[in-house]
């Protein structure tokens, strides 16, 4: 059979799905959600337009498999932390507090955000993947409070969650737009924490 003929396997779709996402992450964070189109990821791929449809029929969708991305890949890091200290309620809770703080520092995920964030406004698509995401981050979130405050109402778990979760995105905006030196930086993120832990009624961190 001629090659240009033969179908493409199961493998080289996966390969070819994983690098659209990839492109498609790269061509957002760049472009903007106004400038992002399937036909330059398509192109930046080397892939027709419809070949790229065949994995993600619309460019919702496209951005839609970016957001479940992320929430996976959060799911994952949560996770990791969390095997690695089990049974140590509060030291579980400050080791995902103090990854999330420093993972502002991330360009490629808080330019993505960034990118996300104001269509909202516009996107009702995008809006409910977008409180989905956000949702499930909380739930994932809300895990770890549990475990320090165990006999605390349901309401003040989620509600500690989710002012600790929103103070950590005012920061992502914080860093994008201010870009700190490192010093400035070192400073604020040490005081995020020191808020973190009063909202979550905890003693202040002694000074090493």
């Amino acid at each position: 059979m001629d090659e240009k003929m033969r179908k493409p396997t199961v493998a080289q779709k996966a390969d070819n799905r994983a690098l659209a996402l990839e492109a498609a992450r790269r061509l957002f964070i760049e472009d903007g959600y106004a400038a992002f189109s399937m036909r330059k990821v398509a192109r930046a791929i080397g892939i027709s337009q419809g070949h790229l449809q065949h994995f993600f029929p619309t460019r919702e969708d496209l951005v839609s498999a970016m957001l479940e991305q992320t929430a996976y890949h959060y799911s994952e890091i949560y996770e990791t932390l969390l095997v690695g200290m089990e049974g140590q309620g509060l030291a579980r809770f400050e080791g995902v507090v103090h990854f999330l703080v420093q993972d502002i520092t991330n360009r490629e995920m808080t330019n993505f955000f960034i990118e996300l964030w104001p269509m909202i406004a516009h996107n009702e698509t995008a809006s409910t993947m977008l409180r989905d995401i956000y949702q499930r981050n909380c739930e994932g979130f809300a895990q770890v409070v549990r475990e320090v405050w165990p006999d605390a109402p349901e309401e003040d778990v989620q509600d500690m969650s989710l002012q600790i979760l929103a103070l950590i995105d005012g920061l992502i905006v914080y860093y994008h737009s201010a870009r700190p030196d490192d010093a400035m930086l070192a400073r604020v993120q040490r005081r995020t924490m020191g808020t973190i832990r009063q909202i979550a009624g905890l003693p202040p961190q002694q000074s090493r």
